[in-house]
C-alpha cells in the first residue's frame, strides 16, 4: 500500500470508528484544586469543560493546572483558566480531516462533539492504533489462491523512516504487508512480520532522530532489521520489560509510550536481537521462521 492508499483510507475511516467513548469531563464550576484532583484520579491529563447542560464550553490540561499551582490560583473556577475558543471535531468526520487539524493546531486530543455534547476524545494514538489495527485484522481475511509449486523468491527493500511523523506512522509496516502478500507468504508468517514491523517503526518514530527498516526474505524465513539514530537505550533487559517507558510526556499525552513494544515484537517473531549505543542509536535484529515452506496453502489462522 502506497502513500495514496494510506491517504485513500484515511479518508474513508471516521472518528467515531476510533474515538474513545468513554469520556472524563469536568464541570464548569469546579475550582482547579479540584481539577487537579480529578486529573489525578482518573489518570488523564486533560478534558474537556462542560457547563450545566453538558455542552462543552472549554477544555482543560494538566498544564493549566500547574500554572495556576505556580500563580497560587487554585482556588479559581476552572471557567476562568480554561482553554477556548475549543477546537473539535465530529463523529462522521474523516480521519484525514481530524490529522489535518492535529498538524494545523498542534494540540494533543480533540473533543468528538454531536451538537454541543461530547461524545468521544480523539488522540494521534487512537488513529495509530486504530490504523494498526486495520493492518492485522484483515490478514486472516485476505487468502490467496493455491500455492501449488511455487517457491519463494529472495528480495530486500529498505524504507526511511522519520522521527516524530505519527501521521506517516504505519506506512512503512502497509507496504511490508503488501510485499509479503504478494510474495505469497501464509496469513500467520504475514500477521507475525506485520505486528513486528508496526512495533519497531513506532520505537523509531517515538524514541529516535529517524532511521531505516530493511525487510529480507530467504527461502529460511523473513529477516527485519530497524536500524535508528539516537539517544540509544541505557538498559535494554529493562526496556524488554511490559510497561517501561522512557517516552516523554509530550508523547504519552498523544497515547504513545505504553511501554509494550518491545515485548509484542518478542511476542511475535522466532528470534530477537537488539544492540544498542549510548548517543548512538539501536538496531533491532528480527526474525521469522518459515514453517511448511512458508507458503499460503489457503489454511486459515485463528489465532
Amino acid at each position: 500500500m502506497n502513500n495514496h492508499e494510506v491517504g485513500s483510507l484515511q479518508e474513508k475511516l471516521l472518528v467515531k470508528d476510533m474515538m474513545t467513548c468513554q469520556v472524563v469531563t469536568v464541570p464548569h464550576d469546579l475550582t482547579m484544586e479540584q481539577v487537579k484532583a480529578l486529573l489525578g484520579d482518573m489518570a488523564i491529563t486533560g478534558a474537556p469543560v462542560v457547563d450545566d447542560k453538558g455542552r462543552i464550553c472549554g477544555i482543560v490540561s494538566m498544564f493549566d493546572v500547574l500554572k495556576a499551582l505556580e500563580e497560587n490560583l487554585l482556588s479559581l473556577p476552572v471557567a476562568g483558566r480554561m482553554s477556548t475558543p475549543v477546537i473539535v471535531t465530529t463523529p462522521d468526520s474523516t480521519v484525514a480531516e481530524a490529522i489535518a487539524l492535529f498538524r494545523q493546531h498542534r494540540f494533543n486530543r480533540l473533543p468528538v462533539v454531536d451538537g454541543e455534547r461530547v461524545v468521544g476524545m480523539l488522540t494521534p494514538g487512537d488513529i495509530v492504533r486504530k490504523l494498526a489495527n486495520v493492518l492485522k485484522l484483515d490478514l486472516v481475511e485476505e487468502a490467496a489462491g493455491p500455492q501449488e509449486n511455487r517457491t519463494i523468491l529472495q528480495w530486500a527493500e529498505e524504507f526511511p523512516v522519520a522521527a516524530g511523523e505519527f501521521g506517516q506512522a504505519g506506512e512503512v509496516s502497509i507496504a511490508i504487508k503488501k510485499k509479503l502478500q504478494e510474495a505469497g507468504l501464509s496469513p500467520l508468517v504475514i500477521k507475525k512480520a506485520v505486528i513486528a514491523a508496526y512495533e519497531a517503526e513506532m520505537n523509531m518514530v517515538i524514541h529516535s532522530h529517524g532511521g531505516a527498516f530493511e525487510v529480507r526474505m530467504t527461502p529460511e524465513g523473513v529477516l527485519m532489521t530497524a536500524r535508528d539514530q539516537g539517544p540509544g537505550i541505557e538498559d535494554v533487559a529493562k526496556a524488554m520489560e511490559e510497561g517501561f517507558s522512557t517516552a516523554p510526556q509530550n508523547i504519552r499525552r498523544m497515547g504513545f509510550g505504553a511501554g509494550m513494544g518491545l515485548p509484542n515484537i518478542k511476542r511475535s517473531v522466532d528470534s530477537l536481537e537488539i544492540t544498542s549505543r549510548i548517543g548512538q542509536g539501536t538496531e533491532v535484529k528480527m526474525v521469522i521462521h518459515f514453517q511448511d515452506g512458508g507458503l499460503n496453502e489457503n489454511k486459515t489462522d485463528h489465532q
